[in-house]
């Protein structure tokens, strides 16, 4: 069972836990997250949090999530998922990075994105844009590049997308909705079904915390199914899936 936990801040902790987790962290996990300003544009921050991942019970990275408004007429959200693994088998340890970056536009339609993964040095980069109907992807890794071109529909939703329509269903037990995505690990659309369960109190690190519990499923891979725990306000506290034989 692969789980991802949010890493909660002192307000979000009960008293007992509040003392930090996390200061260790930020020296591994910021050299990924560094990046240029953008200049001459206002940026408004919807939400950024930090995420455990563990296997069985068994930390093995962490996931750092930041969600952007930029500019005003038009306005694009930026969605940027980087994340830091490190995977154990036979004794010898792989350290794994990805960065995705999304592009969406106010009402969470998928523009375009950037996936950057290194595989034990072995890095890839994969960038696609939606044009005209199509979306153009280009892939760059061992020293070549291949291009590729998918037929688009442009109601495909972004993580933006998805985020603002459980927020508009106010979270109510039994809501129900299917929508098209995007998986950047496959470059494919995909037909996805979200169901809201309703409130649950989930433990969260050593927090108990009550939060609306969602289930998610997606065509691509129907037996790989999603559990998520988000407050009212979306923030994505802790999910779980069956992954790597977890």
């Amino acid at each position: 069972m692969l789980t991802i936990r949010r890493v909660l801040s002192s307000s979000q902790r009960s008293p007992i836990t509040k003392l930090g987790r996390v200061c260790l962290l930020l020296p591994i996990l910021l050299p990924l997250l560094c990046r240029p300003a953008i200049a001459d544009e206002e940026v408004q921050v919807i939400d950024e949090s930090w995420h455990v991942l563990t296997l069985r019970g068994i930390s093995f990275g962490m996931l750092h999530s930041r969600m952007e408004k930029h500019g005003s007429e038009p306005t694009a959200i930026r969605t940027t998922l980087t994340t830091l693994m490190t995977i154990k088998r036979m004794g010898i340890s792989f350290k794994m990075s990805s960065r995705m970056e999304f592009v969406e536009d106010d009402a969470g339609h998928l523009l375009s994105y950037r996936r950057i993964a290194d595989l034990g040095g072995m890095e890839t980069v994969q960038e696609g844009t939606v044009r005209e109907g199509k979306m153009e992807i280009s892939t760059t890794g061992e020293g070549a590049t291949t291009q590729k071109t998918i037929p688009w529909e442009p109601e495909i939703l972004g993580p933006y997308g998805e985020r603002t329509m459980l927020l508009k269903s106010g979270y109510k037990e039994g809501f129900t909705a299917s929508y098209k995505t995007f998986l950047p690990d496959f470059a494919v659309i995909t037909d996805a079904t979200v169901r809201v369960v309703g409130k649950e109190a989930t433990l969260v690190g050593a927090d108990t915390l009550t939060l609306n519990k969602v289930m998610l499923e997606q065509s691509v891979m129907p037996y790989l199914k999603l559990e998520a725990w988000y407050d009212d306000e979306g923030r994505l506290f802790k999910s779980h899936t069956s992954f790597l034989g977890g």
